[in-house]
């Protein structure tokens, strides 16, 4: 039986919390001297994160880096940790998404807006001190005028060449805008012959949400469309490298399915190494978290979830606006998706394993982990989705007021593989059937994982008392005269530790009956089996 385990993070400390990458769960608010909405996420290889953030100065960019202990790096920005760049100083800037280069320099991309008929796509990178990089465009940013669109709220992602892709809508939601880019910043004329293309889906509107990259340097857009009366589906468009959508993926380059009742949104794509495609996103109100799994042809891939699909139970509560989602590729084949669900919302994070079913060894149960930024009367608005080295996921988001205010920036950093462990004993004894004499009672305690057991100890009770007791690790004492105990400390997955415990029969027993339970700090995978008891049938003298 799988013991039920929900992990709730504690309320906000004005602090940065030390070590928050070094521990095994982890949880710190970062002291910015402004309220913020966090964006976006990404880690650096040495550890460093960094977070795109909104802030009260509309007219720029602000990124925020911080150490792997949580703490803001002073050698980022001002010395504070905090790079801002104005973008145009009349208008409003609005940053969203964040990517990070082979050579650490950093690339934000959003929008700047007069209005609602006059928006633009803009991209910054930053050099590794958060200073904006002279090497693009000259001035760091490059400002992209679809002229007959107005560009609103791109994400951005990377070629394995080097090229830089934008991918937005309209403000209006009148067509979903892309944009490539050379390294430089100069736009890519083989793409669509002037680095911008503009793809009309069926429908009155449609609204794009995230971008992504395949191994050929094709574009994969995921967003929703309205397409029917009753609200948005999901869709999926694949744009080749010449800017024109790719006849080979869906229906013309396009895919479009709904995996509830209605108000569908796809906000977060990934693509696999091996070409398939994964998408995140809500149903029914934004109350489920719904995953797909596309094949390279655009079909569905069968051999995840339920034919191609996995929804999450709804939220009793759901939210009152579109719930972020955020997913993310570990590197063993599991995939994370990220959300925040009802009211006063709440962060969640859940792990499926590569065929879609809930991954056991997140949490030990169902594959979730609740997470509270901030208190029972706070929102929380966000969790954008990282993965460390060593398989950690951060989830950077920010804690709100009930009106919805920019608030304090809160970093997590969750193990993707809770300790969870299956640690069970079984018992032999020597000599069976026993006359008058020592019995020797042999108990082997096993780990039979998938994680690592620690903290596992031993009770050891005989009808008989016991005489020497001796152990292959840790210490063993008895308190009682039939009863001993044994602190035996870590056993790896697939090891297993050996305790020794001998009676003596006087002869005059019915029966020499000896159990051992066994405990851990882990989560038991299975509590059924913790437990094994031997009969020693006694010759009559």
């Amino acid at each position: 039986m799988r013991s039920r385990v929900r992990l709730t993070l504690a309320c906000a400390v004005l602090a940065a919390l030390a070590g928050l990458l070094g521990s095994a769960s982890a949880k710190g608010s970062v002291p910015l001297p402004t309220a913020v909405v966090a964006k976006d996420v990404l880690l650096q290889s040495d550890g460093r994160i960094v977070v795109s953030v909104e802030t009260p100065a509309t007219d720029r960019f602000t990124v925020v880096r911080l150490r792997p202990d949580g703490s803001l790096d002073p050698s980022f920005g001002g010395g504070d940790g905090v790079a801002e760049i104005i973008i145009e100083p009349t208008r409003t800037a609005v940053v969203k998404d964040l990517a990070l280069q082979p050579d650490g320099r950093i690339i934000a991309s959003g929008h700047v807006m007069k209005d609602q008929t006059d928006s633009k796509f803009v991209l910054v990178r930053l050099r590794s001190d958060g200073s904006p990089d002279p090497t693009f465009s000259g001035d760091g940013k490059v400002i992209t005028d679809f002229v007959t669109r107005n560009g609103w709220n791109p994400s951005v992602a990377l070629t394995k060449d080097g090229s830089i892709v934008a991918a937005g809508s309209d403000f209006t939601g009148a067509g979903i805008l892309v944009a490539r880019y050379r390294p430089d910043g100069t736009p890519e004329s083989t793409f669509d012959v002037d680095g911008m293309a503009i793809i009309d889906l069926p429908g009155p509107s449609e609204e794009a949400y995230d971008v992504a990259v395949d191994q050929a340097g094709n574009t994969v857009v995921a967003g929703r469309n309205y397409v029917q009366s009753v609200g948005p589906d999901n869709f999926l468009a694949r744009v080749r490298p010449d800017g024109h959508l790719d006849p080979s993926f869906g229906l013309g380059g396009v895919v479009v399915w709904n995996a509830g009742e209605h108000h569908e949104a796809a906000r977060s794509v990934a693509v696999q190494g091996d070409g398939r495609i994964v998408v995140a996103g809500t149903t029914d109100d934004w109350s489920s978290v719904t995953l797909a799994r596309y094949l390279p042809s655009g079909q569905p891939d069968q051999s995840f979830g339920d034919e191609g699909y996995v929804v999450s139970a709804p939220d009793p509560a759901p939210s009152l606006f579109p719930a972020v989602v955020d997913v993310a590729l570990l590197r063993d084949g599991r995939i994370a998706v990220s959300s925040t669900h009802s009211i006063p919302s709440a962060g969640r994070v859940q792990v499926v394993t590569p065929s879609g079913a809930p991954d056991h060894s997140f949490d030990g149960d169902d594959g979730v982990v609740e997470l509270r930024l901030g208190g029972p009367d706070r929102w929380d608005d966000g969790g954008f989705l990282a993965v460390t080295r060593d398989g950690k996921l951060v989830v950077a988001g920010t804690h709100r007021d009930q009106n919805l205010a920019p608030g304090i920036l809160e970093v997590v950093a969750v193990p993707s593989i809770a300790p969870v462990a299956d640690v069970a004993p079984t018992i032999e004894a020597a000599p069976n059937p026993a006359s008058a004499g020592p019995v020797e009672f042999l108990v082997h305690v096993r780990n039979n994982g998938p994680g690592g057991a620690s903290g596992v100890a031993l009770r050891f009770e005989a009808t008989q008392a016991t005489g020497e007791v001796r152990t292959s690790q840790g210490e063993c004492s008895s308190p009682l005269s039939y009863v001993t105990t044994c602190t035996l400390g870590s056993i790896p997955v697939g090891e297993e530790a050996v305790v020794s415990v001998t009676t003596t029969v006087t002869g005059f027993e019915d029966g020499l009956f000896g159990t051992a339970t066994v405990t851990s700090s882990s989560i038991d995978l299975d509590t059924g089996n913790d437990t094994a008891t031997a009969e020693v049938v006694i010759n009559p003298t």
